[in-house]
């Protein structure tokens, strides 16, 4: 994801791994784990520009959130996954709605660092 100008072969190979990481965790790992794959796996599509794909995964991410009350920066990271497929759908209304309660979020996460790395990856939303 951090290449300037990715081939079709770098695309696949980022969408590969979210994918294969997801598919591991969910063997050896727990709910919470599940529930990060599936978050990254939202920002890997999102980062290339696969909307719909995104918002699948961010939706499975928020539905295991809500399901297993996760909290701290897991909750803030499904609500800033939901805001970015969102914005790579160009849907402005349902982008703003999550962007805020992500934003809400930010005080109920307890380590400074993830403060901190949680609010600049939510200000690269565009």
């Amino acid at each position: 994801m951090e290449l300037k100008d990715p081939s079709d072969d770098d695309i696949a190979e980022a969408v590969r791994l979210a994918h294969s990481s997801t598919f591991h965790w969910s063997f050896v790992g727990t709910e919470l784990n599940h529930q990060r794959g599936e978050w990254i796996c939202s920002r890997v599509y999102a980062h290339f520009g696969f909307g719909d794909s995104a918002l699948y995964h961010a939706k499975r991410c928020f539905d295991l959130t809500m399901k297993h009350g996760f909290e701290d920066f897991d909750l803030g990271y499904a609500y800033e996954g939901l805001s970015r497929a969102y914005s790579v759908l160009k849907n402005e209304k349902e982008k703003k709605k999550y962007f805020k309660l992500a934003e809400d979020s930010v005080e109920q996460i307890k380590k400074k660092e993830d403060r901190e790395w949680f609010i600049k990856d939510l200000r690269s939303i565009k």
